[in-house]
């Protein structure tokens, strides 16, 4: 059985703006932010950060992503997919 954790999701934020992404457990929140922060595939739609492809652009200019995202999750874990590089 296939399940999608994220499925049509779509929002904005503006320079400046405090975002927080809410919703019951199992909603997508952690996988959508794994993808937007390059630590997931993205395998279908697109995310942008300004104005980069993250699914294009996130492993080529990492220190241009991670200067616009600020992320605290509520439990403390390291992703597989993060390395020392």
């Amino acid at each position: 059985i296939e399940a999608r954790a994220v499925n049509g999701v779509s929002f904005g934020v503006k320079q400046g703006e405090i975002f927080a992404l809410l919703g019951v457990s199992g909603a997508g929140k952690t996988s959508t932010l794994n993808m937007i922060l390059g630590q997931e595939d993205i395998t279908g739609g697109k995310a942008t950060l300004t104005g980069y492809d993250v699914a294009q652009d996130f492993y080529r200019k990492p220190d241009k992503m991670h200067t616009y995202v600020g992320y605290c999750p509520q439990e403390n874990s390291i992703s597989e997919n993060l390395t020392v590089k």
